[in-house]
């Protein structure tokens, strides 16, 4: 089985993983293809960015190719360039035809022209490698066969497990869905996932391809200048980014051990950044009026990439409260990551992957999983003694900075990449 890591902390917990070697055939060109927003977007857009920055500072030519849904009228260019990142979207669909012209004329071109434009960049300079960066099957099933029949060489990205393990919390996937990630992956040839779990998972379930273990990557130059100590010492709120979806974060939990903390600290606020689905925004709504903190709860809407590092740096604490599920245990949550970079003290549970690479009382904080009072009385510890929580969240940063930033974990997975065009 070959098997590398992105990571000098887990190189030290895997001893079957292969580093060190002299890789022969560096690769020049790689192409992203995914179905996320581009160039805005949640964590799978800065997962993106973030490794196409490595990419770029270890001297090879990223693109990105996305396959959304975009509507003409959204105002949001169909090709473009951030952070020195060329990127595509295939197609703006027509807002104002019928339906039918929707999914009969537009959903085909968007397909056919992601294909297309990869078809086009790789007649101008080779692609070595095209990572796809989704795993729906329909899809998978649709672009898998007409790439390799460009002679492209294709990496599956895992970030976490598929459907229905992470919506619907199963412990596996049904037989007919094996059946047909088998197939696929006939004509792919690595896979780049997140976690250990993952890999095990896709290696048994599957079959065995190798594998690179991609964790949390942060673009650290996104958070070289966010100098938030001041402003950190005088601010009156905890944050929280994310989607407010319960599977990947108890929020019900935090809002109410933040109720308790208020008992104690009445000064601050908890300020949610995120997206929510109606329900789940009626849902916490629900949890803060019960607990008597509706006035102090706030949700304050989706921020960009751009915004992200300012109001993390500018919190008192930032947190989060993951459960112990399906989802959470084969994802690294990338907004961990972005935390740890902001220099802010953070609340994490320990869950998942986290436990394997940061420290409680060094690098970060852990509570108990569903413990609401051990998540107050940790926040209430935190502030105790913030002059210890500063330090502490100093050495995350750092630890962050060395080992999971953008060029060093990209250096590995280009060395991987290069290996197997040997």
């Amino acid at each position: 089985m070959f098997t590398i890591s992105g990571s000098l902390i887990i190189r030290t917990i895997f001893t079957d993983n292969l580093i060190g070697e002299e890789m022969s055939s560096k690769i020049n060109k790689i192409a992203v293809l995914c179905s996320y927003e581009f160039p805005v977007g949640m964590a799978s857009t800065s997962r993106i960015l973030a490794y196409c920055r490595g990419f770029k500072d270890n001297g090879v030519s990223p693109e990105v190719y996305t396959f959304r849904w975009i509507a003409d009228n959204e105002g949001l260019p169909i090709s473009g360039e951030v952070n020195g990142i060329p990127y595509k979207n295939s197609h703006l669909w027509h807002s104002q035809r019928s339906i039918f012209y929707k999914m009969l004329i537009d959903k085909p071109l968007i397909r056919k022209k992601a294909i297309d434009d990869i078809a086009s960049s790789n007649q101008k300079q080779p692609i070595d490698w095209v990572l796809l960066s989704f795993d729906n099957l329909n899809l998978l099933e649709y672009y898998v066969p007409r790439l390799k029949k460009l002679g492209l060489k294709l990496a599956f990205i895992g970030d976490e497990f598929p459907k229905p393990m992470r919506d619907k919390l199963k412990e596996s996937i049904t037989n007919r869905q094996i059946r047909r990630y088998k197939s696929i992956y006939r004509n792919i040839d690595a896979r780049i996932v997140m976690t250990k779990s993952l890999q095990d998972f896709y290696d048994t379930v599957i079959g065995e391809k190798p594998t690179y273990i991609l964790p949390s990557i942060i673009d650290s130059n996104r958070f070289a200048d966010v100098a938030g100590d001041d402003n950190r010492l005088n601010s009156k709120y905890f944050c929280y980014t994310g989607g407010l979806e319960p599977t990947s974060d108890n929020l019900d939990v935090m809002i109410k051990a933040f109720a308790k903390v208020l008992k104690v600290y009445p000064e601050y606020e908890l300020r949610l950044y995120g997206n929510p689905s109606p329900e789940n925004r009626i849902l916490f709504e629900n949890v803060a009026k019960e607990e008597g903190v509706a006035d102090k709860v706030k949700f304050m809407g989706r921020i960009s990439n751009a915004e992200i590092p300012e109001t993390l740096a500018h919190a008192k604490i930032v947190m989060t409260s993951q459960p112990d599920n399906m989802r959470v245990r084969g994802s690294f949550s990338t907004k961990i990551g972005e935390y740890l970079a902001s220099g802010t003290p953070t609340l994490v549970t320990k869950v998942g992957s986290i436990p394997l690479y940061f420290e409680h009382g060094r690098d970060l904080f852990y509570a108990q999983v569903d413990d609401v009072d051990d998540y107050a009385n940790q926040i209430i510890e935190i502030l105790k003694d913030y002059g210890k929580a500063i330090k502490v969240a100093q050495n995350g940063r750092s630890l962050i900075s060395n080992n999971f930033n953008a060029t060093f974990l990209t250096s590995g997975l280009i060395d991987f990449l290069s290996d197997l065009n040997s």
